[in-house]
């Protein structure tokens, strides 16, 4: 059951950083009611769009060159997403703090709708698969279109929470799913703060959270695999939280790590 309108939305951009970067395409659909919008705009960022972002969702400099800037759209993206839901992949990360940012650039402050992050759910509930919006897709039979095309995503992820709703993993109760939404995402921004993505905590078990042994016990990879865990702690260097490099060094001596359990049983 869907009990409240929403919004799909995704973004195109001159980067990855949500703060700074621009928005070069954004894509609406509108669901849970009798609207029928499905909208995607191309905008231009009033910047060069960075040849490596070109490469991925194809747009540039000259696709946008006669586009408007986002700020002569923002009453309308506002009046478009008003009373509704967010839904998207990736949106409580990225598109929504992103749209935050276009927004006060042109001295709006108060854009603060609910989310549905599909992405949170299947980090979640497959934390040891792919993660990718195409993965989650593909493993569900939904069709992609073209990745990295706003409104392409957009319909993928719509599908993709679709059939996670008929799977029992989001709850097909809207204001259900905006609640759960926020409940895994403290378990799951914790985790990540904590240990990267080298491990996370499921059913009271530390486990792996990267490469071709992600979702199995630390401590079973340190018996029957130990050279991977001391490949990986040479192959990552600084870059690997200390806590986790002492507990890939506590795992291979056979020491306990139940002190990584710690966070997983505070949050839930």
């Amino acid at each position: 059951m869907i009990d409240l309108p929403y919004a799909g939305l995704d973004t195109e951009t001159t980067g990855v950083d949500a703060a700074r970067d621009r928005i070069v395409q954004l894509a609406i659909v509108h669901g849970g009611d009798a609207s029928c919008v499905e909208s995607s705009t191309l905008f231009n960022p009033g910047c060069p769009i960075p040849a490596e972002a070109a490469e991925v969702h194809g747009i540039t400099d000259a696709d946008v060159a006669e586009a408007p800037a986002f700020a002569d759209a923002a009453d309308n993206f506002c009046r478009l997403t008003l009373g509704r839901v967010l839904v998207g992949y990736n949106l409580r990360r990225f598109d929504k703090p992103l749209c935050v940012a276009e927004l006060e650039r042109v001295g709006r402050f108060c854009w603060d709708p609910d989310v549905i992050d599909v992405c949170d759910f299947v980090s979640w509930h497959e934390r040891h698969l792919p993660r990718k919006l195409g993965e989650a897709a593909e493993r569900r039979g939904v069709p992609t279109g073209r990745a990295h095309s706003a409104l392409d995503d957009v319909r993928t992820c719509l599908g993709v929470w679709g059939h996670m709703q008929r799977e029992g993993l989001i709850p097909d109760d809207t204001a259900a799913a905006v609640a759960e939404n926020r409940r895994i995402a403290k378990i799951l921004d914790a985790e990540f703060d904590r240990f990267g993505w080298y491990l996370y905590v499921r059913d009271n078990i530390a486990r792996l959270g990267f490469g071709q042994y992600r979702g199995q016990p630390l401590e079973a990879i340190a018996r029957r695999r130990g050279d991977y865990l001391d490949h990986m702690l040479r192959k990552a260097g600084r870059e690997m939280p200390p806590e986790v490099r002492q507990a890939f060094s506590d795992a291979r001596a056979k020491r306990s790590v139940d002190y990584l359990l710690a966070p997983a049983a505070e949050a839930s």
